[in-house]
């Protein structure tokens, strides 16, 4: 009878020989109400028709909205049809695989077969204004906070409780007909992050169509070699899409070009530049496509971690690359390599603020290191500590005194099993593993960025020594950088301070943000893509996170 009552009205608008406005049938508006209300408070409010193995992801939240609004549609006419902020939020829908996401999570499939009755029920229309606003909820928390929980790597397949920020950018979005706007704003105003969801949809297209060719050699190519295995590497590269050179792909020449062109490859890929397709190399061309995708799909998920803003002045460190990077109004004026943790020591991702600097810092070794490297050390060579310039500290009725290591009876506190009963502080010297500089920001893991007389190490291509904190190349860049606009610090005053040899400590007129983060691939604004090997395994679990639905 609803049905009838609605065909009818439809059909006294187009025999009237001018456009007229269609008739509203209040019995169907009531009808959508009560359907909507019998799916979110009544026996099936835990299921949606159109997919009765899946729940409603935001239940609670749209039951408190729709109550407040007396249970009217939001993306439908008062006769049933969708409106115009509905249609571009369904065609906008498929464009979110860009942003590594998956389309169906937000009922992309369910809203469109609904779409396809010409005279959809009442019971239909409800089922499809609740999988919209489910569906625009979960995208917007998704695009907003990550699909997956940073510190747990748990996915938010649902929206606990009642979401007040995100119902308010629902009603605004529809009624102001901003849907698409109002999700891209809630996506990262980042350029990291819009240069590499624009890159995703060209290892989609690979991936479409096989992927690229796996170059199935047991042996290296160079410079002058020729044969059919050099036009196998030709067609590799021409498939990679992110390379940014165009590749001659039936020769069977190894010659200049190609090595240049390889050197490119290596680049981008973290490898050492010498022009040779040697086992490294084959190992990164042989990384199938999907793998690629995964890592990107990872990578834009942490973006969408990150605060909105980052601030004017900002320091980033990528574990990953083993680089940081200074920031100014989001140019970067300052780069520099790093040495970050071991693997089975790793440095931690988080974000914090610069708050001083600490000149000709002394060390007081933690526990870790302590255990693991002093102590077996000490048994060797008791005569370490004063070589190296520590003093011993202990305990006494509350109070810390230094202790005269000549009467300490080592064996016994050396014995193993046994709690190391003093502290050890190195004090400032060339052996302070410190150097000469620290960059302090108070934080639970006892990370921070610090000098180190172990220059060496920034020579090497893969640079993960350190215990936790991260060793800066260019310490005295940095410091410079940090007290910009405090006039007291030239480059001569900080210099002078550093000969002292003297502990100083000093504060920043104004704390700087730090970003320890680690991003295993990146799009350059010259759209050639960067990828970094993953030093502590973290893509493939993301990845997995990503992937688990419900």
């Amino acid at each position: 009878m609803k049905v009838l009552l609605l065909c009818a009205a439809l059909l006294l608008s187009s025999t009237a020989g001018v456009a007229t406005p269609k008739a509203v049938d209040p019995v169907l508006l009531a009808d959508i109400k009560d359907e909507i209300v019998d799916r979110l408070t009544g026996p099936r409010a835990h299921e949606t028709p159109a997919q009765p193995h899946r729940t409603f992801r935001a239940l609670a939240s749209m039951a408190i909205f729709y109550q407040r609004r007396d249970y009217t549609p939001l993306w439908h006419t008062a006769d049933g049809q969708l409106t115009d902020a509905a249609l571009s939020f369904i065609d906008h829908l498929p464009d979110v695989v860009s942003d590594g996401l998956v389309p169906d999570d937000y009922h992309v499939a369910g809203i469109k077969a609904l779409s396809s009755s010409r005279w959809p029920s009442a019971g239909l229309i409800a089922q499809r204004e609740l999988l919209l606003s489910d569906g625009f909820l979960l995208l917007a928390l998704h695009l907003r906070d990550g699909r997956v929980k940073q510190d747990t790597f748990e996915p938010r397949l649902r929206i606990s409780g009642v979401a007040p920020n995100l119902l308010r950018l629902l009603d605004e979005a529809v009624q102001y007909e901003r849907v698409v706007q109002t999700l891209d704003a809630l996506r990262p105003a980042l350029e990291g992050y819009w240069l590499l969801r624009r890159a995703l949809p060209q290892y989609y297209a690979v991936e479409a169509v096989g992927g690229w060719p796996a170059l199935d050699i047991d042996f290296s190519l160079r410079e002058g070699d020729e044969g059919p295995a050099v036009t196998r590497l030709r067609q590799r590269l021409a498939a990679e899409p992110g390379l940014g050179v165009a590749v001659e792909e039936s020769s069977t020449v190894f010659d200049s070009n190609l090595a240049r062109i390889v050197k490119s490859f290596q680049s981008h890929h973290g490898l050492a530049r010498d022009g040779v397709v040697g086992p490294a190399t084959r190992a990164v061309l042989n990384v199938p496509a999907h793998a690629r995708i995964r890592q990107i799909e990872a990578n834009l998920e942490r973006w969408r971690w990150l605060p909105q803003d980052l601030g004017s002045r900002f320091v980033v460190v990528n574990i990953a690359n083993y680089s940081l990077t200074a920031h100014v109004d989001h140019e970067v004026v300052l780069t520099m390599k790093v040495v970050v943790g071991k693997p089975y020591r790793r440095t931690p991702v988080f974000i914090d603020e610069i708050e001083h600097l600490v000149l000709n810092p002394s060390w007081e070794v933690p526990n870790t290191i302590l255990y693991e490297d002093i102590i077996p050390g000490l048994r060797r060579d008791p005569g370490m500590l004063a070589r190296q310039n520590f003093r011993l500290f202990g305990t006494t009725n509350g109070e810390l005194r230094e202790v005269d290591p000549s009467t300490v009876n080592w064996s016994a506190v050396l014995a193993p099993g046994r709690p190391f009963p003093f502290r050890l502080r190195q004090l400032p010297g060339a052996t302070n593993p410190l150097g000469k500089m620290k960059f302090m920001f108070p934080n639970k893991y006892d990370v921070y960025l610090h000098d180190t007389p172990a220059r060496e190490l920034f020579k090497r291509r893969v640079r993960d020594f350190s215990s936790g904190c991260i060793r800066v190349e260019n310490p005295t860049e940095l410091a410079l950088f940090l007290l910009d606009g405090d006039a007291r610090w030239t480059p001569e005053t900080l210099q002078a301070a550093v000969e002292m040899e003297k502990e100083r400590y000093v504060p920043l007129a104004q704390t700087v943000p730090i970003y320890i983060q680690y991003f295993t691939v990146w799009n350059g604004r010259d759209n050639v893509m960067q990828f970094r090997e993953d030093i502590y395994g973290r893509d493939d679990a993301l990845a997995e996170a990503l992937a688990l639905r419900s």
